[in-house]
C-alpha cells in the first residue's frame, strides 16, 4: 500500500511503500478508527493527515477515517490517533526533523 504525508503545498507531499506485514498492521488499526464523510475540518494549508491508497484513497487526520470507502463500524467509537501516529513514525526517516515536529504537534 502507498501511503502520502499529505502536508506540502506547491511540492511533492512525502510517500511510502508499506510491506504486506506493515499493510496489515495498519489496516489493523484502522478497525479501531472511526470514520466520517465530511471533510470540511481538513484545513488548506499544513498538515492534513495521511492519504492511504487501498487502492482508491481514504484520508486519516485527527483520529478519523475520511473519504467514500470509509465505512462506519461503530459510529460510537471515540476519536483513535494510534494509526495516523504509526504511520509518522514509519515515515520520518523520509522527512526532516522539523516535519516530523510538525506533524506530531498536529495530530
Amino acid at each position: 500500500m502507498r501511503v502520502e504525508l499529505d502536508i506540502f503545498s506547491g511540492r511533492p507531499n512525502p510517500t511510502l511503500e508499506l510491506s504486506s506485514s506493515e499493510n496489515k498492521h495498519v489496516i489493523s488499526l484502522l478497525q479501531e478508527t472511526p470514520a466520517s464523510n465530511t471533510v470540511s475540518q481538513v484545513p488548506n494549508l499544513g498538515y492534513r493527515g495521511f492519504i492511504l491508497y487501498l487502492p482508491k484513497p481514504m484520508r486519516v487526520y485527527k483520529g478519523y477515517l475520511l473519504g467514500t470507502q470509509a465505512k462506519i463500524l461503530d459510529p460510537m467509537l471515540p476519536e483513535n490517533k494510534s494509526a495516523e501516529r504509526w504511520l509518522v513514525e514509519r515515515i520520518k526517516h523520509h522527512i526532516d526533523s522539523a516535519v516530523y515536529n510538525a506533524v506530531i504537534a498536529s495530530i
